[in-house]
């Protein structure tokens, strides 16, 4: 939690919750894209919108996947908007900072 010697929070924390807020920011993509849509959050499972393709979980790590993949499809090269990755990283960002701030 905090580091019991200089009362600042522990790296190891902030780097956990900058975990869970880029999952979080993942999950909040599924979310922004498909509920406007009407369609469901939970099947079918990550998929490319342009080939329909499945997204293999390897493919579906946030922030990392994006960047490797230079944001596209493995299988059709389609590009996914920027904006995936940003809004992970956004998330992940104010985790961080929300425990770095408050603690748990």
């Amino acid at each position: 939690m905090f580091s019991m010697s200089t009362g600042s929070p522990d790296p190891a924390w902030i780097a956990i919750f900058f975990i869970f807020g880029a999952v979080f920011g993942s999950f909040a993509n599924v979310v922004i894209l498909r509920i406007p849509k009407g369609e469901s959050i939970v099947a079918p499972g990550s998929h490319c919108v342009a080939c329909g393709k499945a997204i293999a979980w390897y493919d579906n790590i946030p922030l990392i996947s994006w960047l490797a993949l230079r944001g596209r499809c493995r299988s059709c090269k389609a590009y996914f908007s920027f904006r995936y990755w940003l809004v992970e990283l956004i998330a992940a960002l104010l985790f961080a900072l929300g425990y770095w701030k408050f603690g748990i």
